[in-house]
This record gives C-alpha cells, structure tokens and sequence, in this order.
C-alpha cells in the first residue's frame, strides 16, 4: 500500500492524535484529583465527628478536693484558784445553828470516831424542800446532843482538821458524805421518836453513806 501522506500532513495528524491524549490524561487527572479531594474532604469531617463524639462523650475530669478538717480546740486542765482564806477557830463540840423557829423537840446524837483529828460538821436538810434547818459541830472521839424539829430530813456530813469557817469548811481537804436513809423525827404515842447516829464504820452498821456534793453544803 503506497502511502499518500505528505510529511506535513502526517506531522499534523500526530499532533492532533498526541493532543487528544494529553486531553485524556488532563481529564483523567483532574478527576483523580477531585476524587482525592472528596475523600480527603469527607475524611476530616468524620475525623471531626470523631472529636466532637469524642468530647462529648467522654468522662470529664473529676479532681479530689479534700474538705478540710474544723480546728478543735484542746480545752486546758482547769486550774483552781489558790486557796488562801485564814484558818479559824473551830467552834464548841456539840456547837448547833437553826436556820428555822420551828419548835426543836425530837433529840439527836451524834457520835464520831476518835481516829486521826477530823471534826464533822452535820447538816440537816429538808426531804421535801432541800432546805437546811439545824447545823451541828462534833469533835473527833466525842458525842453531841441536840433537839431539832419533828420532820423528815437527810443527813449531810462534812470531814476535816483545819476549819476555814461556814463558807469553806475544812477548805480544798474537806470530803462530803450524806446518809443514804432519810431520818425521820416524829411523835409516836405518848413519846417523841429521835434517832443516834454513830458515824463510825463498823460491821453490820445499818446506816448506808455515799459521796455528796459541796453545793449540798450551802447554807
């Protein structure tokens, strides 16, 4: 077959063949591009739904704060004041005071322990009023004889040597007791009923005592 081209001719359609490829290419290569864009473009929006989920969803730091401890004072030891009242003369064995003017008629003695040098001071209250009504005073190893008022009383007893008076007593020594029993003064018959109480502890001694209190001791 006799080839009928000229060399112009042949040049161009080479030309025209070789553009059509690079046309090819450009299209092929723009939509490559595009694709990549697009994937590219809906890559970062899930990576971004990804965050957002992600921080939505996700436990939120909690950090401990510790609630502090209220300051508790330590309260300091009491301390007494020291105690320097005057030393007083002891009044008369068998010394009384009445804090009433009922009539004194039923008798009372009281007798005390001759160990060591402890004076007692007895006070008699009201049951029913809490209210003192006769005072006595009784040296160690000896016996007092009183009349009080008809009623019903408790026995209260305060031990010591030194006497600071009334107020004091036998001052920071003194030690406070009180009969558990209540003594009863009253007229039965022709006769009026009173009571002897030894404070001296013994075996088979049928008068309970107990620790009281100083306020006990106010007149």
């Amino acid at each position: 077959m006799v080839d009928v081209l000229s060399p112009k001719e042949k040049i161009k359609i080479f030309m025209y063949s070789l553009k059509g490829v690079i046309m090819k290419k450009s299209v092929f290569i723009h939509f490559a591009s595009v694709l990549i864009v697009l994937v590219l473009t809906a890559c970062g929006r899930t990576n971004t739904a990804t965050r957002n989920s992600v921080d939505s969803t996700s436990t939120p730091v909690v950090v401990a704060t510790s609630t502090p401890k209220p300051f508790i004072a330590t309260p300091l030891p009491l301390v007494k004041p020291p105690f320097n009242e005057p030393v007083q003369e002891k009044p008369a064995n068998g010394y009384s005071k009445n804090f009433t003017n009922l009539k004194r008629q039923a008798p009372l003695t009281i007798k005390t322990p001759s160990e060591g040098d402890y004076c007692y001071y007895i006070l008699l209250k009201s049951e029913s009023t809490n209210k003192s009504v006769i005072s006595l005073f009784v040296y160690p190893g000896k016996t007092a004889e009183i009349k009080v008022p008809l009623g019903r009383y408790t026995l209260y007893y305060a031990t010591g040597t030194e006497w600071y008076g009334t107020k004091h007593l036998f001052g920071p020594d003194t030690v406070y007791s009180k009969a558990d029993e209540v003594l009863e003064f009253k007229v039965q018959g022709n006769k009026i009923l009173g009571h002897t109480i030894e404070l001296i502890k013994q075996v088979g001694g049928n008068l309970s005592t107990s620790k009281a209190d100083q306020s006990q001791f106010e007149e």
